[in-house]
């Protein structure tokens, strides 16, 4: 362990993970969202029962957008911990695929320079996620809120020229799945109750197109409303609000390419020599690799992906490589399984516990001596 606690801070563009080094699970989790005080005073409560139009959401699509309420956001994340006194604790923060290196400077000058912490250390979701799954290489699928990424991670570094992000998450599903209610069942719902819905309700559908009619009568579902209204409904309405995050090729608010094609292309960018343990690692992570259904899909049209590739002499070198994703519905680990929602999280705070974190943090003296180099040196 380190001489000084270190926090761990996940902020994404849903909600803030935050605890300390070598927890199991995070101390406090709570929205990424601020109040938009009139008064001007930076002492603020998060509550969702506010109206959003007088919510600030600082960080965006894994982007922060508005530093100035991040500011506010981080004073509220240290006081959800019971951090009194920042200058006692280091800081291991976790930073979405996309970052920039302007982003990590603009954030160690407002952890080192603004809040005082003696010392840092930024670290690449990915690798975070692969490290609390047990592993160090491996492909990670993470399907966050704002974004849908696929990263390979080889012996602990992220292969930055193979990860591909799209804009592109939970809360479109959500954003789906109120439109499809209100078009196919003219169910008008608030969207913090469709939001809820989404993670009872939808799944991603595994069936081949040409069997997804069948069984009509067993394809309803019915729950009830706020009001306490009950309804029935098909289930490809719960389906239906997914399959833009597999397919792509949608409307304008639905992504360009399909997961299934953003991993297939991270792997076709990775060497030969790799590509084989990166296709047989493929790690779920984030809140919505929590969908059912989700990781035997990818798996199964992965494998068609491949197959189509090598009959068109496109990626024979991908085609006889097995696949494995972790989880699907016959390959489950019970440690990572049911704590993926917050993969990030759990990497973070292993990371942080380990002895060597004392040379992987930089130090407010490094930091002052040399800025950019410790931000292009040691970040994870």
């Amino acid at each position: 362990m380190t001489d000084e606690p270190v926090v761990v801070v996940d902020i994404g563009s849903s909600s803030v993970k935050a605890g300390y080094a070598g927890d199991d699970v995070p101390t406090s989790i709570f929205p990424s969202a601020t109040v938009k005080w009139s008064t001007g005073t930076d002492s603020i409560e998060v509550d969702m029962s506010i109206s959003n139009d007088d919510l600030s959401r600082p960080v965006r699509r894994g982007v922060v957008k508005d530093w100035d309420q991040l500011e506010k956001l981080w004073r509220t994340t240290l006081d959800e911990i019971g951090l009194a006194s920042p200058e006692s604790a280091s800081v291991m923060l976790v930073e979405s695929p996309h970052s920039t290196f302007e982003d990590r400077k603009r954030w160690a000058e407002l952890l080192i320079d603004t809040f005082r912490h003696p010392s840092i250390l930024i670290g690449n979701s990915a690798p975070l996620s692969l490290f609390a799954s047990g592993r160090t290489t491996g492909i990670v699928v993470e399907c966050g809120a704002g974004i849908t990424s696929t990263v390979p991670v080889f012996e602990g570094l992220a292969l930055t020229h193979a990860a591909i992000t799209t804009d592109y998450g939970g809360q479109d599903i959500t954003h789906n799945l109120k439109r499809l209610l209100n078009e196919y069942s003219h169910i008008t719902m608030e969207h913090a109750d469709v939001r809820a819905l989404k993670e009872r309700m939808v799944f991603v559908n595994c069936k081949e197109p040409s069997a997804k009619k069948e069984h009509l009568v067993e394809s309803l579902c019915t729950f009830g409303l706020p009001d306490g209204t009950d309804v029935t409904v098909q289930n490809d309405v719960f389906s239906d609000s997914v399959e833009p995050l597999c397919v792509g090729r949608g409307p304008t608010n639905e992504p360009d390419i399909g997961l299934i094609d953003q991993l297939y292309d991270s792997l076709r960018f990775c060497d030969d020599s790799v590509r084989s343990n990166l296709t047989y690692n493929i790690v779920l992570s984030g809140g919505c690799s929590m969908i059912p259904g989700l990781g035997d899909r990818i798996g199964r049209d992965l494998k068609r992906r491949q197959s189509e590739a090598e009959g068109r002499g496109l990626g024979s070198s991908l085609a006889d490589i097995p696949v494995r994703v972790i989880p699907d519905s016959y390959y489950r680990e019970p440690g990572y399984t049911i704590q993926r929602k917050i993969a990030p999280w759990i990497g973070g705070s292993i990371i942080s516990s380990l002895s060597t974190y004392k040379q992987l943090k930089i130090t407010r003296q490094e930091w002052e001596e040399s800025k950019e180099a410790c931000i292009q040196t040691k970040c994870i």
